[in-house]
């Protein structure tokens, strides 16, 4: 999936789409140890089953398409 930069026109590729949110900041923190620039993005999920009160959470994170391969090997 390739998706286009906020202010450039740097093509960006997902590599990460989760809702739970320790397996997010796990990630996001692997890719940033080793330098690779990144973009995320977060949106509600709506509430969860059973009419609960809780919202859920979908994390997505994006890497610069020339880092993709580098991104996919760390993580």
């Amino acid at each position: 999936m390739q998706r286009r930069g906020w202010l450039d026109r740097t093509q960006w590729e997902l590599v990460c789409s989760t809702k739970d949110i320790n397996e997010y900041f796990r990630r996001l923190g692997a890719l940033k140890n080793d330098g690779i620039e990144v973009r995320t993005e977060t949106s509600p999920a709506g509430a969860t089953h059973g009419g609960g009160s809780r919202i859920t959470c979908h994390y997505q994170i994006y890497v610069e398409e020339n880092s993709y391969h580098q991104a996919m090997e760390i993580l």
